[in-house]
């Protein structure tokens, strides 16, 4: 039985926040797969550990500290608590440390746990690791965004924030401490790909580092548990669910509620007393207040209450808001605003209302409307997250593949990519490297000159110079390096975690040098990969080879495709290269099975000198692409990213 070290905060019997209800679940679910010790530290003169194994609690062990270290604070590492650090892991021996925040255990386990050659695994559970304000709200209590230039972010926690050890942290070395300390790291895990954007504005090197995307889980309650009655309990029009507080958007809440009411709704309140709200007779009037609740009640309080939606009004990015799925599971509509995971959910899945912060004025007449009109006929997402177990096997999957390829990188490296393309084509170093320079100041300027320069007129002509291009790998590398392009396939990737899709073979038609291949392949799928023969297919078999991933590789035009066998299919940016966009369109549908998913992006709209390799003419394709999906036999499902269709295959 493998050994999990979990670095944890605070525990759950300690206090009660999201993290510690994750560890809490955790636990249960883990324990009897896993031998589980907890690490944290609530005391400064030592670290405690707790152990769980095959459902058994075991003794608490107490490390004690030759010197009290404070619990929340800044600055070096601590060589103390790092002695203890490493003489705990080397007695526990576990296989993977996982650490669940660094709050009061501090980077220290992480430098112990690469000392011993462990591999650990790193949730970026709020923004911790960015500001010590985890929440990033200003000293307006405003989402910050994450300022430029650091004399903002000094300023403001000078004048809200002083760490444990009483020192006002500076920002640089805040950054400069947790960023060496995640390098280090094995694995990454983001709740929402959210918080993964929001963390590269402060940490842009991190693109490169592996991670996944793993949302929390919330706890179902136990079929026959008690649950207290109401005896008010009936229908109301809305409900804000948690104690009052500015993080949980207690200051828009002041002036909204009154403006709500004044509407005629009525709002109940769970989490909090109607002494914790300065509003007069004539709000209270159409308010409920029910106070606290116990953490496992509150998807069978809003059952009871039957509000028409909730107000999720939090002003921060939240990483996940575990509150989002209680509210969806009883079957309630949500209301957010447009900022963090609940509006990438709501945004993906649908099952809510998402507020503009710019436009506050309209909030009101547009909640009213929502509630009157929208919210009884909206349907309530069941993402598969929330499913039995369904986090227990994600992180089943991650603890293997850390701990049998802790040193294989997900993602290539730029010189990894110049090395290839020398084996591919014999070319020098010092050309290659001026060639990718050339490239990545003017992105799409090679493969533009070489395409001036050979004029290719028949699709025989196109294909042989997508086969023979050296400008085209160069191209390709700098476009899978965009940002935008790895959202591309993580947006993927998670939809097909959220749909349970991942053990379904994958096709990526149009695979270029394989890297989102690749990627799709070290998540466990089973991936078949096409494009052209020349060039690029050997670069990409050369890449797979190079960073163990197993990808089946193929040829169009030469490698017939089997129909009815792929479960989902990639097809990015190859519609505008090619002569007839649509029955590529049906080369792929019939690849797929029933109810297949295609995820493509095009680029029809640009053209000209810039980009001669598109073919002219369908600049206005993408707005009409999606009503022709029916005759395809497709359905649109919206899109994925801003930029991905989501097709699904009809059959009959």
């Amino acid at each position: 039985m493998k050994r999990i070290l979990l670095g944890i905060h605070s525990p759950w019997w300690k206090s009660l926040g999201g993290i510690e209800i994750f560890a809490s679940e955790y636990v249960q679910r883990m324990d009897g797969i896993f031998h589980l010790d907890l690490l944290y530290r609530d005391d400064i003169r030592d670290v405690k550990i707790l152990s769980f194994y095959d459902k058994h609690e075991g003794a608490m062990a107490i490390f004690p500290l030759k010197q009290a270290v404070v619990l929340n604070r800044v600055g070096t590492m601590d060589d103390n608590l790092y002695d203890v650090y490493v003489a705990i892991l080397h007695e526990l021996k576990p296989d993977v440390v996982h650490i669940l925040h660094t709050m009061n255990v501090g980077v220290e386990l992480i430098y112990a746990a690469v000392t011993l050659n462990i591999p650990i695994v790193y949730l970026v559970a709020d923004f911790y690791p960015v500001c010590p304000s985890y929440n990033l709200l200003d000293a307006s209590n405003t989402f910050c965004e994450i300022p430029e230039t650091p004399a903002i972010c000094n300023h403001c926690l000078a004048t809200k924030l002083q760490l444990g050890n009483g020192q006002t942290p500076v920002i640089q070395m805040w950054r400069q401490e947790h960023l060496q300390a995640i390098n280090a790291v094995t694995h990454l895990v983001f709740l929402s790909e959210d918080t993964r954007i929001w963390m590269l504005k402060a940490y842009p090197s991190l693109a490169e580092k592996p991670f996944s995307i793993i949302p929390f889980y919330f706890r179902t309650p136990e079929e026959g548990e008690e649950v207290r009655k109401e005896s008010s309990a009936g229908r109301v029009d809305l409900v804000v669910v948690g104690y009052r507080a500015i993080q949980k958007g207690s200051a828009l809440l002041d002036w909204l509620v009154p403006e709500l009411t004044n509407r005629g709704l009525t709002v109940a309140f769970l989490g909090s007393e109607g002494s914790h709200w300065d509003w007069d007779d004539t709000v209270r009037d159409h308010c409920r207040f029910l106070g606290r609740y116990p953490a496992q009640e509150v998807v069978s309080r809003m059952i009871q209450l039957q509000p028409r939606a909730a107000l999720l009004l939090s002003p921060w990015p939240e990483t996940y808001m575990r509150t989002l799925d209680e509210v969806w599971q009883a079957g309630i509509p949500a209301i957010v605003l447009d900022i963090g995971a609940p509006a990438e959910r709501i945004q993906m899945l649908g099952g809510g209302l998402i507020l503009s912060r710019s436009t506050p004025q309209n909030w009101v007449t547009l909640i009213d409307h929502f509630v009157t009109d929208e919210a009884k006929e909206l349907p309530i997402p069941n993402p598969p997250e929330t499913q039995e177990y369904a986090l227990v096997n994600r992180y089943v999957n991650l603890y293997d593949e850390v701990i049998n390829q802790p040193s294989v990188m997900v993602e290539p490296t730029v010189p990894m990519f110049l090395s290839l393309i020398g084996e591919v084509t014999g070319q020098p170093s010092d050309y290659i490297a001026r060639q990718n320079f050339v490239e990545r100041v003017r992105p799409g300027t090679t493969v533009a000159t070489a395409w001036k320069r050979s004029q290719p007129q028949s699709d025989d002509e196109v294909t042989r110079f997508y086969e023979i291009s050296d400008a085209y790998l160069y191209d390709l590398i700098n476009a899978t390096q965009l940002l935008e392009r790895r959202k591309w396939r993580y947006r993927v990737w998670e939809f097909l975690s959220r749909a349970n899709l991942r053990l379904a073979p994958h096709l990526e038609y149009g695979c270029g040098i394989g890297v989102d291949a690749i990627f799709f392949s070290r998540q466990g799928m089973a991936v078949h990969a096409w494009d052209v023969a020349g060039l690029t297919g050997d670069f990409a078999r050369r890449l797979a080879t190079r960073l163990q991933a197993q990808v089946k590789f193929g040829t169009i035009g030469c490698d017939p495709l089997p129909n009815n066998f792929y479960g989902s299919a990639t097809c990015f940016e190859v519609l505008e290269h090619v002569p007839d966009p649509l029955s590529v369109l049906r080369i792929i549908h019939n690849a797929l099975i029933p109810d297949g998913w295609l995820f493509f992006t095009e680029s029809f709209n640009l053209t000209g000198s810039d980009f001669p390799s598109h073919i002219p003419g369908r600049e206005n394709w993408g707005e009409s692409l999606d009503s022709v999906a029916p005759d395809l036999g497709f359905v649109s499902r919206g899109r994925l990213a801003h930029r991905i269709h989501i097709w699904q295959a009809q059959k009959t």
